[in-house]
């Protein structure tokens, strides 16, 4: 069982520094697919939330804040 524990975790660490080499190195490469659908996700909350919000500048204030969502949301996935 300990095993397959090893075999995931080198797995999902090869895939997050192939994700950072992407971003960090080879930036004309495309975008990855996590950080692509990390993103989309975000991106179509922010929206659903900001129909909600009657007031322009609420919704322009609440709508500003995806970017940095958007980078604490990279870092956590």
């Amino acid at each position: 069982m300990s095993w397959i524990g090893f075999i995931v975790g080198v797995g999902l660490t090869l895939f997050t520094w192939t994700t950072v080499m992407k971003t960090l190195v080879f930036t004309r490469s495309g975008v990855p697919l996590l950080e692509q659908g990390v993103i989309l996700g975000l991106r179509y909350l922010y929206a659903r939330i900001g129909r909600l919000i009657a007031s322009a500048e609420s919704r322009d204030n609440f709508l500003s804040t995806m970017a940095p969502g958007a980078l604490l949301a990279q870092l956590a996935a």
